[in-house]
């Protein structure tokens, strides 16, 4: 019962922390899209494609794609291989960076769900 007060606590800090990434007071619209394919029971890939908008969602300033393929170990434990190919607002160019990055997680659901 702790832990899951802990857990929360965390959570709740971490995403307050990463909140203020491009917050100058305006409103904002994030939008992801998210399609998933299920391979088998254990087995599945995703497709994701997110577009952000800040200066009271008049200023398009990221976009990304996301494929995955994640697998369940067993019950409790999943592992997931992606790769996100990021645009970016940057600087005063006013042109989107592209950014590559490859991301895995490793997911251990037994403590949340308990």
């Amino acid at each position: 019962k702790m832990r899951n007060v802990i857990l929360a606590v965390i959570t709740v800090l971490c995403s307050h922390v990463s909140s203020y990434a491009y917050d100058d007071g305006d409103f904002q619209v994030w939008n992801t899209e998210v399609e998933e394919l299920e391979i088998n029971d254990a087995s599945r890939v995703a497709l994701e494609e997110e577009f952000r908008f800040a200066d009271n969602a008049s200023e398009f300033y990221y976009h990304h794609y996301d494929a995955g393929y994640s697998r369940d170990l067993n019950k409790y434990l999943t592992i997931s291989l992606n790769y996100r190919q990021i645009f970016e607002k940057c600087g005063l160019s006013g042109s989107l960076t592209p950014n590559q990055t490859q991301h895995n997680i490793i997911f251990y659901s037994r403590f949340i769900n308990s």
